[in-house]
């Protein structure tokens, strides 16, 4: 089989034609987005998604970030109890004049389906990202996708499927979105290495790994993977991996990868000041508000509505007592552990931990996994998982297909049924 039929353009027939079938599995899903009518299932706006569908709703039909009357009157119409838990910026100078305060990406890319289906555009949107989730899983694992198709593919369902993942599709936040941006990053780099454009590809993982960064700043940990690649290029046996090039090609390339990486998250950012104002959405004047809200009436302003929320107000704290807690919550906890909602993820690090071995290539993606875990745990450190209203830990969602592509070696079929035993008795009981 020649060289070509294996690249990321043409992959083998086997995986080539089995992965098809994920659409297949999630049309029921895509259908279902349309159908259901979330302010009767809901009632009203749960967590930080009425800010997320306010966003949405105000790019797609005003084509700004600007809270207004008219905002405030679309959403209510849709919504009878109003934006609740709405959170908003506004300018210290002119207090009037008011734009949403949580980062732009998801509402942007939302924003056309928006349009077309209001509430419903945004599952319908997270449907998508959800089915794109599982289609990029099945071109992860370039090394084996000749010889264990099958495998990766009910694999990758199992990883994202059967998990507290699905669970997303019906939350108005940008957590699905943020994950499938991840994976999207992930790929180029896991391929690059048998790809006909070694270096193209590297960048290109380099670009949506700078985006995903700028729609989720803890993700910036992954440049170390493209960086790995130049620094420490792994020697293999393996016809299909193309040679690591010369030390001073390698340099450029580093150079490159650091000025695209960088120029992807300010091009976000750079939007993000354009349509807001402020870089980083949760700084400056911001509230979280409730009950009442700027322009429900004469009397009601965002001076005299709201509490603040901003980064210029908190202080980090933290307390050894519960950072040594949650290093074990994190794995085992009833409410957000990796073992009950994400079971799948905890077998990739126990049963296939990429250390030594021919997959050495992979290991920068255990060192980012630990450096994610940390930061969480220290830095938020009471809501290392996403605060209220969640299933599981919500923030992993975003970095949980570094779990994915961490493997180093597939996953047996005996592994994969105990894993999936395993794995829907969890999920069972947290439906129950």
């Amino acid at each position: 089989m020649t060289n070509s039929s294996r690249d990321i353009q043409g992959q083998t027939p086997g995986i080539h034609q089995l992965k098809w079938w994920v659409l297949l599995l999630c049309l029921p899903i895509l259908m279902g987005a349309l159908q259901v009518h979330l302010p009767t299932l809901w009632g009203g706006f749960i967590g930080d998604s009425a800010v997320y569908y306010g966003m949405s709703d105000s790019l797609a039909r005003d084509f700004d970030l600007k809270y207004t009357r008219d905002d405030l009157v679309r959403i209510t119409a849709e919504w009878p109890n109003g934006p609740q838990g709405i959170l908003l910026s506004a300018d210290k100078d002119d207090p009037t004049n008011i734009s949403y305060a949580k980062p732009l990406l998801y509402s942007l890319a939302g924003a056309p389906l928006v349009r077309l289906f209001k509430t419903n555009g945004l599952l319908l949107f997270n449907s998508l990202c959800f089915t794109l989730l599982v289609f990029l899983g099945c071109l992860a694992f370039p090394e084996w996708e000749d010889k264990r198709p099958l495998e990766i593919l009910v694999w990758s369902v199992l990883f994202f499927g059967l998990t507290a993942v699905p669970a997303y599709i019906f939350s108005l936040t940008p957590d699905l979105f943020n994950g499938t941006l991840l994976m999207a990053g992930l790929v180029p780099w896991v391929r690059h290495r048998y790809s006909r454009n070694p270096r193209g590809m590297l960048l290109l993982s380099t670009l949506l790994l700078g985006i995903a960064t700028a729609a989720r700043p803890p993700n910036g940990l992954f440049l170390l993977l493209p960086c790995w690649s130049l620094i420490f290029p792994e020697k293999s046996d393996d016809e299909r991996v193309a040679p690591s090039g010369s030390l001073k090609k390698r340099l450029t390339t580093f150079a490159v990868v650091l000025l695209v990486f960088v120029a992807a998250a300010a091009a976000v950012y750079g939007l993000s000041i354009l349509l807001t104002g402020e870089g980083f959405a949760y700084s400056g004047f911001r509230k979280r508000i409730v009950d009442h809200f700027p322009f429900e009436s004469p009397e009601y302003t965002f001076l005299n509505t709201g509490n603040l929320m901003s980064t210029e107000t908190t202080k980090f704290v933290f307390h050894w007592d519960s950072f040594r807690h949650s290093l074990s919550y994190f794995f085992i906890g009833r409410f957000a552990g990796l073992v009950p909602y994400f079971f799948p993820a905890f077998v990739s690090l126990v049963a296939l931990l990429p250390v030594g071995g021919k997959r050495k290539h992979r290991t920068p993606v255990l060192l980012v996994i630990i450096g994610l875990y940390l930061f969480h745990l220290i830095y938020i450190q009471s809501n290392w998982h996403g605060g209220s209203c969640v299933v599981g830990n919500r923030y992993l969602i975003s970095w949980l297909p570094a779990f994915l592509v961490v493997l180093k070696r597939p996953p047996t079929r005996r592994l994969i049924m105990v894993t999936a035993l395993f794995t829907a008795l969890f999920s069972g009981v947290v439906i129950m």
